[in-house]
């Protein structure tokens, strides 16, 4: 109700205005008063209710506004204050700013309201260097919250006197604004340029010659010698010239941002500049002295004293450095292939297995360090406690579970999990220890939670964590899909796949990964499953036989002689996976709490980039 007399004025006076709530939510469907006017009646009825917090113009019938958004100015520019400032140096400036509506915004911004005979759609006019907007309109159509609203405050005259203005005084406040734009004025480098100083940008010691130039004013004295004339009513923020040749000796025609450093044309007075346009000292530099060429103008700054490195002479010792870079791994790969020549003469090594499947008396060599498999089946098949028995076996060393048997010979084992809650990641690293009948953390097992990475960050964390580790053995993925930026991309594919196999041989660890297969229960899931099931060294598969209540493990691929299949069940008491004449659950449930297993989430990590969070 607070509202009410202050917005039958506004109705009186033309305005069409619409209520809004504290979380600046509109009370009403306003779309329609956009071309529209709602009554007195309805227009009452409206801030009539107690959530009422804003008043909010519907800009029409020619009404429009300059709106400044304080929260994106950069550091210490007093942007609101500053536009006021810079527009009373232009001819008809000062009586402008005195008729305008100014109001003052919740977050310390600016409005200048003002009535014209060409409304314009909402238009950006100013941006910081981070791409955001600091300047804008509100124009036909748009939505201005306005005073009394909570946070907002009338600076000078009402908006029951909103004046009309021309076009010419549009124009100059539209200009104003730009003006204050910085976007895309901080690089006068080419795309070359900016390759080589990306590549020793870590050498604090190195400053360009145009980065030298662009922090200094020195380009003002080029400016006067090239018969700009700097006027008497520059401040400590801008520098203000009449343009050469001028015929009004007093008019701004150009300024130079002091702080920010670059230079703004208001006219376009000079065939080396374009009018409402930011320039670089080193942009404007170019366009006298280079031709607009700014590789010759970056050498010909060097060559005056600015930097400490020239472009071209840095670039040839770059391109020597990557010469010998390409030299020494093209020895090393050469080094290597001459490594693997075939000698007839020399005793054939059978590759040794760490991973067996044990059956009627016999240990079946499975999978071995420096080999890469994995354990396939549908959802719900029982993969999980397949690798589960794996992983127990390890704990035992190498003690049957589920016939499996995995010698660590005093390795150690990672495993990542990518698809599963916090929850049910807990769950099944429990589980694990719980087959294994242990209470206790595993010094040589670490777990870790990689969900809330994305795919590209996961792959990172992966091998980051297995180069690092000492006496590393195992790896296992839980599930590699989720390592693929799209699994049905066949180069991404055989990338991630191909990657596997080099982290296998160069770190002689087994990596398993899981891995679903698809709907018929036949192929491996997309691209990523054929491109696994070509360059696997082996491929385990799991099923569940619902009729039977019971799970199939079985050989799919091998680089060795097969595993005959074989099921196992689970039971009654707490659904734990047991085999004929093997029982997985080693000991009784412990009657103390034990202590939780040894599972690192990177999802405990500090956040950001995970790329500057590990290395």
């Amino acid at each position: 109700m607070k509202f009410v007399e202050i917005v039958k004025q506004y109705w009186n006076e033309g305005l069409t205005v619409v209520p809004f709530n504290s979380n600046k939510k509109c009370l009403v469907s306003w779309k329609k008063y956009q071309t529209e006017r709602p009554t007195l009646a309805e227009t009452i009825n409206m801030f009539s209710s107690p959530d009422v917090a804003y008043i909010a113009l519907i800009c029409k019938d020619g009404i429009e506004a300059i709106d400044i958004d304080s929260k994106n100015e950069v550091a210490g520019q007093k942007l609101a204050e500053g536009y006021g400032k810079h527009l009373q140096f232009f001819k008809g400036g000062s009586n402008l700013l005195q008729n305008l509506v100014i109001e003052k915004t919740k977050n310390n911004g600016l409005h200048f309201i003002y009535r014209t005979d060409s409304p314009d759609k909402n238009t950006k006019l100013a941006y910081n260097p981070d791409g955001e907007v600091i300047i804008e309109t509100r124009g036909e159509g748009g939505l201005l919250f306005i005073a009394p609203s909570d946070g907002y405050e009338l600076r000078r005259n009402n908006f029951l006197t909103i004046p009309t203005i021309t076009n010419d005084e549009k124009q100059l406040l539209f200009n104003v604004a730009r003006s204050f734009n910085v976007r895309g004025l901080k690089q006068s480098e080419t795309v070359e340029e900016v390759k080589i100083k990306s590549k020793i940008s870590t050498n604090s010691d190195i400053q360009w010659s145009w980065d030298d130039y662009n922090s200094k004013d020195d380009v003002l004295q080029l400016l006067k010698n090239e018969g700009w004339v700097e006027l008497s009513i520059s401040n400590s923020t801008w520098t203000y010239f009449n343009r050469p040749g001028a015929k009004t000796k007093t008019n701004v025609d150009a300024s130079w941002h002091n702080k920010e450093k670059y230079f703004y044309i208001w006219t376009a007075s000079d065939v080396n500049f374009e009018s409402e346009k930011g320039y670089n000292a080193t942009q404007v530099f170019a366009a006298y002295k280079t031709n607009g060429d700014l590789s010759q103008a970056a050498k010909e700054l060097f060559k005056k004293g600015y930097g400490t490195h020239e472009i071209e002479k840095t670039k040839e010792k770059e391109e020597v450095k990557e010469t010998k870079k390409e030299i020494k791994h093209k020895s090393k790969i050469l080094d290597f292939v001459k490594s693997t020549k075939f000698d007839v003469n020399a005793p054939i090594i059978e590759e040794p297995a760490c991973l067996f499947v044990e059956q009627g008396g016999r240990k079946y060599k499975t999978g071995g360090f420096g080999m890469l498999g994995a354990i396939v089946g549908k959802q719900k098949s029982g993969k999980s406690t397949a690798t589960g028995a794996i992983i127990a076996s390890a704990f035992c060393e190498g003690a049957k579970k589920l016939n499996f048997s995995l010698n660590l010979e005093g390795k150690k084992i990672q495993y990542y999990d990518t698809e599963q809650s916090g929850f049910h990641y807990q769950k099944s690293q429990s589980l694990i220890y719980k087959m294994a009948g242990k209470t206790q953390n595993i010094p040589f097992y670490s777990a870790y939670h990689l969900r809330r990475l994305s795919k590209k960050d996961r792959l990172n964390a992966i091998k980051h964590f297995i180069y690092e580790e000492e006496n590393l053995g195992v790896v296992i993925i839980d599930g590699i899909v989720d390592i693929v930026e799209d699994f049905n991309d066949l180069k991404e594919s055989q990338k991630v796949v191909d990657l596997m196999l080099k982290w296998a041989d160069e770190k002689n660890v087994m990596i398993l990964t899981i891995l679903h297969l698809n709907k018929d229960g036949i192929g491996i899931r997309g691209h990523l499953g054929t491109a696994l099931q070509n360059k696997a060294d082996f491929i385990i598969e799991v099923k569940n036989n619902k009729e039977l209540a019971d799970f199939k493990i079985s050989s799919r691929e091998s680089r060795f002689a097969p595993f005959p299949s074989y099921t196992f069940t689970r039971n009654g008491y707490d659904g734990m996976a047991i085999i004929e004449g093997e029982t997985v659950q080693q000991v009784e449930k412990p009657k103390v709490k034990p202590v939780e297993p040894v599972v690192e989430s990177i999802q405990k990590m500090p956040k950001g980039d995970i790329n500057q969070i590990l290395f």
